[in-house]
């Protein structure tokens, strides 16, 4: 799907992703849960929480996943394409690989 508009939600299931295309200088914002958001290219991951924000540096495919059960975030900027799908073999994975991490609730 094109996201036409410069504001919009994105809802992440507990087992879904999305991948964000064209997507520099837009700023994502966690409004729900934990997301996890990696740019192609990039070395360092980002895990976002309600409140907090990350900017994509770059139009390197970007890919958010909601940790510990479902995430929204709000996208702010102008993106080329998303496509969202179920990944839960990739989020299974990040769940016990992150699991000693704490976000406030247990």
């Amino acid at each position: 799907m094109r996201i036409e508009t410069s504001h919009a939600r994105l809802p992440l299931g507990p087992s879904g992703h999305a991948q964000l295309h064209k997507a520099r200088d837009v700023r994502l914002t966690g409004l729900e849960g934990v997301t996890w958001i990696t740019v192609d290219g990039q070395l360092l991951d980002v895990l976002i929480g309600p409140g907090e924000s990350f900017v994509v540096p770059s139009d390197g495919k970007v890919i958010a996943v909601a940790l510990h059960g479902p995430a929204l975030i709000a996208l702010e900027g102008h993106v080329g394409a998303v496509r969202c799908g179920f990944a839960p073999g990739r989020t299974r994975w990040l769940r016990s690989s992150l699991r000693h991490l704490s976000f406030g609730s247990r």
